[in-house]
């Protein structure tokens, strides 16, 4: 999923990359992400009234 690239320099210099695979995870992620800023109104109430609950 990431692609790693280590310039065996001094000071150490690495570089990290998103593979074709991790790029296609990130892709199915986004759309939680959206859903999750589009309802954080209301998770933010149920977890609100959820730690008031004795």
């Amino acid at each position: 999923m990431l692609a790693r690239t280590d310039y065996k320099e001094v000071p150490p210099r690495v570089d990290y990359a998103l593979t074709p695979l991790g790029r296609s995870l990130a892709d199915a992620i986004v759309p939680l992400c959206t859903w999750g800023t589009e309802n954080m109104a209301e998770m933010t109430s149920i977890f609100a009234k959820r730690d008031t609950f004795p």
